[in-house]
């Protein structure tokens, strides 16, 4: 009996370990087609920075999700995190 509670603990865990990477994986395709559709404009630079900061911190994808409405936050969000995230240099314009 301990046996087979063991297992489905087990098998619990391993399910909400999936069902959140799987989650993740749907936030980060949202955000690419976010960026391809409203952010096409951007440098390169930022759009691969952006990307970084996707795979480095899932808030950073939350972030930008939510800020899609609101370009001007957004942009100014982007001016700001990805410098500090070491991923743009500090004097960056775009």
């Amino acid at each position: 009996m301990q046996g087979l509670l063991a297992y489905l603990g087990t098998v619990i865990t391993s399910s909400s370990t999936v069902a959140a990477e799987q989650r993740r994986m749907d936030q980060k395709q949202h955000a690419y087609v976010i960026l391809q559709e409203h952010d096409h404009d951007l440098p390169l630079q930022v759009k691969s920075a952006l990307i970084e900061a996707f795979q480095m911190d899932a808030g950073a994808i939350e972030l930008y999700i939510t800020m899609v409405d609101d370009k001007d936050l957004q942009r100014e969000w982007m001016r700001v995190c990805l410098p500090n995230l070491g991923l743009l240099p500090k004097d960056f314009i775009f």
